[in-house]
């Protein structure tokens, strides 16, 4: 039961993933990257627990899970947020059109 879930998951990730193939434009590569890292950064607080719950004794294997997938979510949420904006930079000439 355990393996069949754990090897949905990855299917389900691998799949998400498969769609953020090389684009025409450079710039939208770098949106696509932004919204998925944005969007799977939150995948990365059970990850974590996971993983430390398998390494470490019980109680301080999800603590330490839950620290480091927190951290590991917010720098994910944050470069994300700063590949979105990167990537709409050179757009925003245009912006001034619809104003």
């Amino acid at each position: 039961m355990k393996k069949k879930a754990v090897i949905l998951l990855f299917l389900f990730v691998f799949l998400l993933g498969a769609p953020m193939t090389k684009s025409v434009y450079a710039d939208n590569g770098l949106i696509v990257r932004g919204v998925a890292r944005t969007l799977l950064s939150v995948v990365e607080i059970p990850k974590a627990i996971i993983s430390h719950s398998q390494r470490v004794i019980f109680p301080v294997g999800i603590v330490t899970g839950a620290l480091e997938g927190t951290f590991r979510t917010v720098m994910g949420t944050l470069a994300g947020t700063l590949d979105i904006a990167q990537g709409a930079a050179p757009y925003a000439k245009y912006m001034l059109f619809f104003i």
